[in-house]
């Protein structure tokens, strides 16, 4: 086999081997992607869902005051 034989059949498969890790490194890149956009989503899922969940806490025991009558202290005076 030739010089020139074997530098074309090193080209093509370069070309084969570069176009293939050019279309795989794309679709890492997009996977990539959407892993980071689902976990910001998640986050701010969470942190919406833990605050929703515990405002209903905080308001109930904001108004516990209302349950609860003031006192009236009477001063008196000697």
């Amino acid at each position: 086999m030739s010089d020139a034989a074997k530098r074309q059949i090193h080209t093509q498969v370069a070309t084969q081997v570069n176009s293939k890790l050019k279309i795989v490194n794309q679709d890492i890149n997009a996977t990539i992607a959407k892993i980071k956009s689902f976990a910001i989503n998640e986050y701010g899922k969470a942190f919406t869902k833990l605050y929703s969940h515990s405002i209903v806490f905080v308001l109930l025991s904001a108004f516990t005051c209302f349950l609860f009558p003031e006192k009236k202290v009477e001063n008196n005076k000697l």
